[in-house]
């Protein structure tokens, strides 16, 4: 069965453009994981966290959440993830 993960990026200076997407991913997911996925379907999740003033961290349901660390976090359906990036 497949969830729909919410993920927001949110653009800071010029050129840098806003990404609001909801992303199929199966049941069962990893953090880490989603990463990839969003590699796949052209969503600049990994590239937003390089350039992230917080790098390799992003917001997960409102929580400073460190990837590196909870890359095995498994993520529910509806869960949103925010990445500020500059």
């Amino acid at each position: 069965m497949a969830i729909r993960i919410h993920v927001l990026i949110k653009g800071i200076g010029d050129g840098r453009r806003d990404v609001d997407e909801h992303v199929g991913v199966p049941e069962g997911t990893t953090l880490g994981k989603l990463v990839e996925i969003c590699d796949n379907a052209v969503v600049p999740l990994r590239a937003s966290l390089a350039a992230s003033p917080q790098r390799d961290a992003l917001l997960l349901n409102g929580a400073p959440c460190a990837v590196p660390a909870n890359a095995g976090r498994i993520l529910a359906d509806g869960d949103e993830v925010m990445v500020l990036a500059q």
